[in-house]
C-alpha cells in the first residue's frame, strides 16, 4: 500500500518567516486579513519560531482533499548508562485530579524518572510529530519543538493515489521502546506499523467491513492492543492488533448486543475470547451520520464520541453504558476533548461555537456551562492547554502588570481589548490570592483563525445552582453513578434563566447575536410557552424557573422517562460477523432519527438557549493561514497548528511562561551510550552531536573510509603528537590539536561520542575518553560495544573518502583547556612511591602474567585490574554497574579514594579509569607514560617482579 520515498519537506526559521508569510497573497474574495506570524495575549506573544512544509509552496493556494491532522506522542526514554540494559521508555501521562494538572503531574513524572535515574540511567525527553498531507505519512521525532532543523523525518510514507491518509494514532511499548503506528485511510482500510520491527498489516481490508471513511482512529491503554476506529458510517470498531486481521469466512465469531432505541445506539460485542475469535471484537453503532471524532478521559473511563447529529455522547466504555450526552446549538459536532482533570468536555462544530459541558460531581449534575463565539465558520479542532494552569496563568503577568486597571472596558493591555470572562468589577484582578480555577482553549476552524479561550472562576460558577436547587432534565438511567456524578432521573424538566448577574464580558455579544435569539421567540408554540416562578439562590440572586414535560410524557403522556434498554442474550438473539458487515456502508434507512432526542434536549441543559447560557469571546482572535485550519495541539513550551495547504506551524510560547515553568526536564547524556540510544540521539538531539571514530595511528582508516557509523569522523590520537621512547603515546601539541577538532567541525559545545573497532569492548576509545578530558571536554560519552555492536543492533553505515569532504561542509571551533588532574607523569609517580603514599592507590590494567612476570614487574603497593576483566565477553559491552563494583572491591580499590591507573602505555589504563568514572569515583588519573616509562627510569627497587610488595623505606 505505501512506498517510502526520499522527503521533500521545506524546514523555515523564524528569521525567514516573517518574509516569506508577510507576503502572502491575499483572498480578497475571502478576506482582507492579515496573516499573523506572531500576536499578542496577556501573558506574552505567540511566534512562529519555524514551519514544516511538505508541499513546498508556502504562500500558495494548493488544497488538499483531506484534513491535515497532527498527532504528537510525548516520549520518555531511560538511556541506561550500565552495559546490559538497552534504552527504554515510557509513555507520561497528563492526567492529574487537582487543577494545577499537568505540570505537577510532569514534575511527577520526570522526578520519578530521576529517582530511576541515580540508579540506572537518564532521563531523555522527545516528542513523535506525526501528519499526513495527500497521499503522504511523514513521522518526525525531535527535542525541541522551536529547533530551526528537525533533520530527516523518522518515517515517511506515500500512499496509492485512492489511498489517502485521513488519521493516525502512535503509541509506545515501554519495554522495547517501540513506536507502533496505526493508519485510517479515506476507502475504510487501517493500517498498523511497527517502527521497531518493520512489520505491518492491514485491518478491514477490501473495506469488508466498512468501505466509509476512518474519521478517527485511537489505541487503547488497557488492553494495550486494543485500538478503535470510527467511520463516517456512524460505527465504531473495536479491533485487537495481535488477533487474526484478514476475514475469515469459515468461521463466523457471534456477538451479543445492546441496543437502546431511545437514545439512539447499539453495541455488538463478543463475550469471550475463544479460537473463533476474529476483528473487530466489538462494533458500535452511535447516532445518525458520521462520528467526526471521540476522545477518552484522562483516566480512560469515560469515552467522549461526537456524531453529524450534533449530539455528544458520554458512555462508560467498560461498562458500555452511556452516562450522559449533550446536543449541540445546530448542526454537527466536529471535535471534542477533555480538560486535563477530566471535568470538563470542549466541543466545537458546525454552528461556530464552542461548548464547554461538565461531569464535575461537585456541579451534581452534568450540563452546558457556557458556548463561545469568536468563529465565523465551522469549528475543526479543540484542545485544552495541559501546561496552562491557574499558577502559570496569573503568574505570568501578576507582577508586571499589578499597576495596571481594569475599571474601563476600553483601555487595552497590550495591545488587546480586555474581553476575559472576569466579573470581579468591586476588586483588584490582582489579588494576591490566585484564583484556583483556570482553563485555556485553543480552537481553529475553517475560518483560517486561531481562537484563545480563557475558562476562569467566574465563568464556571455562574448560573452553576445549588443542591437545593439544582437543575434537572431526561437523564439517561436512573440512579446511576459514574466518574464520581450522580445522574437522577426525574418526570420534570427545570431550565433557568439569569435575571440578574454581575457585569461581564460576554454581554456584548449577547446583544450581537439578539436576533438569533427573537428568531427563536417568534417560532414559538403555545405548548413551549413555560409556567415561570422565581426561585431564590443561595448566593441570593433571583432566577426565574420554568417547567417543562418530559419527552416522554409530551409524546405519550404515560411513557416512562427511563431509558429502555435491551440486551440479547447470547442463546436468543447472536449476530455473526456476516450480519455485521450487512448494510454498514451509508445506510441510515434502518436507524432511528434523533427527533425526538432533540426536542427533549433544546431549552434545557443539556441544549440551552443563548438567553439561558453565557455566550463568552475569546481573548484572542487572529488569521493564521490561507486554508482552512484542521489541527491544534499544545505542548509545554509550543503551540502547533496545522492548515489544508500541508503547513504545520510551530508557535513558541511567550518567554514568561517559559521562564516559569522550572521544571523544564533536563536533557543530559549519559557516559555510556547504547547504540539504540545513540540512534535517537543523532535523530532528535538538539544538541549538535559529533561522532568519533577513534584510533590510534591510523589502523582503521581505510575500513573507516568503506564503513562507518552515519555522521562519525575519523580521529587519529597520535595526529599531532611526536612519540618517543619512554613516552610512544603523549599528549599532543595544544595548536596542532586545536585546528585538527576544528577542521574536522568539532566545538567545545559539541557532545562528543566516541567508538573504535574493537573486537572486544572497547581499546582506542577509551583512551580517546581519557585524552578528551584532560584537555577540558565534559560533556563526553562511549557508545558501548563500539562499532560491531552498532553493525549487529542497528547495521547503518556510510561511506566516505576522508575528512576533507566533512570539513568543507562544517568548520568547529575547539579551544584546549587542559585539565592536570588527570594526568599523572613520572616524577609524580615517583614521589608518590618514594613517600609510602598510602592515600593514592595504584590500579594496573595489564594481565597478570604481565603484572607478576619477571621480564615485566609492577609499582610498588600496586593492584592489579586486568582490563578485559571489565567487559562482558558475549555482548563486547562493558559488565554492569554492579559487576564493576565487585570486580574493584575484590582487588582491594576504595573507589571513595583517589586513584591513579597504569598499564603499559596508558592506553587500558583509560578503561578501568572509564569504568571508575561511571561507578563515581570523583578522583582519578592516568599515568601516561605507564611501565613503559617507569621501567626505564625507575629504580631498580621500586620495579617489584614477584606477588610480594617491598616498598622502599
Amino acid at each position: 500500500m505505501a512506498r517510502t520515498e526520499p522527503s521533500n519537506i521545506n524546514h523555515c526559521v523564524a528569521p525567514s518567516i516573517t518574509s516569506r508569510v508577510s507576503n502572502f497573497t491575499k483572498d480578497s474574495n475571502q478576506r482582507s486579513d492579515e496573516i499573523k506570524t506572531e500576536f499578542t495575549s496577556r501573558e506574552g506573544t505567540y511566534k512562529i519560531s519555524s514551519l514544516i512544509d511538505n508541499l513546498g509552496k508556502i504562500g500558495s493556494s494548493t488544497c488538499l482533499n483531506e484534513p491535515v491532522k497532527i498527532t504528537l506522542l510525548p516520549r520518555i526514554q531511560t538511556i541506561y548508562e550500565t552495559t546490559n540494559s538497552q534504552t527504554s521508555s515510557r509513555r507520561s501521562s497528563s492526567t492529574n485530579n487537582q487543577n494545577d494538572h499537568s505540570i505537577e503531574q510532569k514534575q511527577t513524572s520526570i522526578s520519578n524518572g530521576n529517582e530511576t535515574n541515580q540508579q540506572n540511567g537518564n532521563i531523555f525527553l522527545t516528542d513523535i510529530l506525526a501528519f499526513n498531507v495527500g497521499r503522504e505519512l511523514i513521522v518526525y521525532e525531535f527535542a525541541e519543538a522551536t529547533q530551526s532543523n528537525f533533520g530527516d523525518p523518522l518515517d515517511h510514507r506515500v500512499y496509492k493515489q485512492n489511498h489517502q491518509p485521513t488519521c493516525h494514532d502512535i503509541t509506545q511499548n515501554p519495554d522495547t521502546n517501540g513506536l507502533h503506528i496505526l493508519v485510517g485511510f479515506s476507502k475504510g482500510q487501517i493500517q498498523y506499523i511497527n517502527m521497531q520491527t518493520k512489520e505491518q498489516k492491514v485491518f478491514n481490508e477490501g473495506s469488508y467491513l466498512d468501505k466509509a471513511k476512518v474519521t478517527c482512529i485511537k489505541w487503547l491503554s488497557n488492553p494495550k492492543t486494543y485500538f478503535l476506529a470510527s467511520y463516517s458510517s456512524g460505527y465504531l470498531y473495536v479491533f485487537d492488533e495481535q488477533l487474526n486481521y484478514q476475514r475469515d469466512t469459515n468461521v463466523q465469531p457471534t456477538y451479543s448486543t445492546i441496543k437502546d432505541d431511545e437514545k439512539n445506539f447499539s453495541i455488538s460485542y463478543t463475550k469471550n475470547k475463544s479460537k473463533q475469535t476474529r476483528n473487530p471484537v466489538s462494533r458500535w453503532s452511535i447516532g445518525n451520520g458520521s462520528i467526526n471524532e471521540f476522545s477518552f478521559s484522562p483516566d480512560n473511563i469515560l469515552l467522549a464520541i461526537v456524531s453529524q447529529d450534533g449530539f455528544l455522547r458520554i458512555f462508560n466504555y467498560e461498562k458500555m453504558e452511556l452516562v450522559a450526552y449533550m446536543k449541540s446549538y445546530f448542526g454537527g459536532l466536529l471535535c471534542v476533548c477533555w480538560s486535563p482533570d477530566g471535568k470538563y468536555i470542549a466541543t466545537g462544530g458546525e454552528d461556530d461555537f464552542i461548548t464547554l459541558f461538565t461531569l464535575d460531581p461537585e456541579e451534581h449534575t452534568p450540563r452546558v456551562i457556557c458556548r463561545g463565539h469568536g468563529h465565523t465558520s465551522w469549528i475543526s479542532a479543540i484542545s485544552f492547554d495541559p501546561y496552562m494552569n491557574a499558577k502559570t496563568y496569573y503568574s505570568s503577568f501578576i507582577q508586571t502588570s499589578s499597576s495596571l486597571s481594569l475599571d474601563n472596558d476600553n483601555d487595552p493591555i497590550d495591545g488587546i481589548r480586555k474581553t476575559i470572562p472576569w466579573t470581579r468589577s468591586d476588586s483588584s484582578y490582582f489579588d494576591t490570592t490566585i484564583p484556583s480555577l483556570f482553563y485555556r482553549i485553543g480552537s481553529v476552524g475553517q475560518d483560517n483563525r486561531l481562537c484563545l479561550w480563557d475558562i476562569t472562576e467566574d465563568v464556571l460558577k455562574i448560573n452553576s445552582n445549588s443542591k437545593q436547587n439544582s437543575s434537572t432534565y431526561p437523564l439517561v438511567s436512573s440512579a446511576s453513578t459514574t466518574n464520581g456524578c450522580s445522574l437522577l432521573s426525574s418526570s420534570d424538566i427545570t431550565t433557568n434563566t439569569q435575571t440578574s448577574t454581575t457585569k461581564s464580558s460576554f454581554s456584548s455579544i449577547t446583544s450581537r447575536l439578539s436576533f438569533v435569539r427573537n428568531s427563536n421567540k417568534v417560532n414559538k408554540s403555545t405548548d413551549d410557552i413555560p409556567d415561570l416562578s422565581l426561585v431564590t439562590l443561595s448566593n441570593g440572586t433571583s432566577k426565574k424557573s420554568r417547567k417543562l414535560s418530559l419527552l416522554s410524557s409530551t409524546l405519550s403522556g404515560t411513557k416512562s422517562s427511563s431509558s429502555k434498554l435491551t440486551t440479547n442474550s447470547d442463546d436468543t438473539n447472536q449476530t455473526s460477523l456476516s450480519i455485521l458487515t450487512t448494510n454498514n456502508n451509508n445506510n441510515f434507512s434502518s436507524r432511528r432519527t434523533n427527533f425526538d432526542l432533540t426536542k427533549s434536549t433544546f431549552g434545557t441543559n443539556l441544549c440551552p438557549k443563548l438567553d439561558d447560557i453565557q455566550v463568552i469571546e475569546p481573548i484572542i482572535t487572529e488569521f493564521i493561514a490561507h486554508e482552512r485550519l484542521n489541527g491544534i495541539y499544545f505542548g509545554e513550551n509550543y503551540l502547533l497548528t496545522s492548515s489544508q495547504d500541508g503547513i504545520i506551524a510551530i508557535w513558541e510560547k511567550p518567554q514568561k511562561l517559559l521562564n516559569i515553568n522550572t521544571m523544564k526536564a533536563t536533557k543530559t547524556i549519559p557516559a555510556l551510550l547504547s547504540c539504540h540510544a545513540l540512534k535517537d540521539l543523532l535523530r532528535s538531539s538538539s544538541q549538535k552531536i559529533s561522532v568519533l571514530e577513534a584510533d590510534i595511528g591510523k589502523q582503521f582508516e581505510n575500513e573507516f573510509r568503506h564503513g562507518h557509523i552515519p555522521k562519525a569522523r575519523y580521529f587519529d590520537q597520535l595526529e599531532c603528537t611526536k612519540p618517543s621512547k619512554l613516552i610512544p603515546r603523549g599528549l599532543p601539541e595544544t595548536k596542532c590539536f586545536e585546528s585538527y577538532l576544528s577542521k574536522m567541525g568539532v566545538s567545545n559545545s559539541d557532545h562528543i561520542v566516541l567508538y573504535d573497532r574493537s573486537p572486544i569492548g572497547f581499546y582506542a576509545t577509551s583512551r580517546a575518553w581519557w585524552l578528551f578530558k584532560t584537555l577540558g571536554v565534559d560533556s563526553l560519552s562511549i557508545l558501548n560495544g563500539g562499532f560491531y555492536k552498532w553493525l549487529k543492533e542497528i547495521n547503518e553505515l556510510e561511506s566516505s573518502d576522508d575528512n576533507a569532504s566533512k570539513s568543507q561542509e562544517e568548520t568547529g571551533k575547539f579551544t584546549v583547556r587542559k585539565n592536570e588532574e588527570m594526568l599523572k607523569n613520572y616524577k609524580d609517580m615517583l614521589h608518590i612511591v618514594s613517600t609510602n603514599d598510602k592515600e593514592q592507590q595504584i590500579v594496573d590494567a595489564r594481565p597478570p602474567n604481565l603484572f607478576y612476570g619477571s621480564n615485566a614487574g609492577h609499582l610498588p603497593n600496586s593492584v592489579n585490574v586486568p582490563y578485559t576483566d571489565v567487559f562482558d565477553q558475549t555482548n563486547q559491552c562493558l559488565k554492569s554497574k554492579d559487576e564493576l563494583k565487585q570486580i574493584f572491591n575484590k582487588a582491594g580499590v576504595d573507589l571513595s579514594k583517589p586513584a591513579i591507573y597504569t598499564c603499559q602505555t596508558g592506553t587500558t589504563a583509560s578503561t578501568l579509569a572509564f569504568a571508575a568514572h561511571i561507578l563515581g569515583q570523583e578522583s582519578l588519573s592516568v599515568y601516561n607514560g605507564s611501565f613503559t616509562e617507569w621501567q626505564q627510569r625507575a629504580p631498580k627497587e621500586f620495579i617489584i617482579n614477584n606477588k610480594t610488595d617491598t616498598p622502599a623505606a
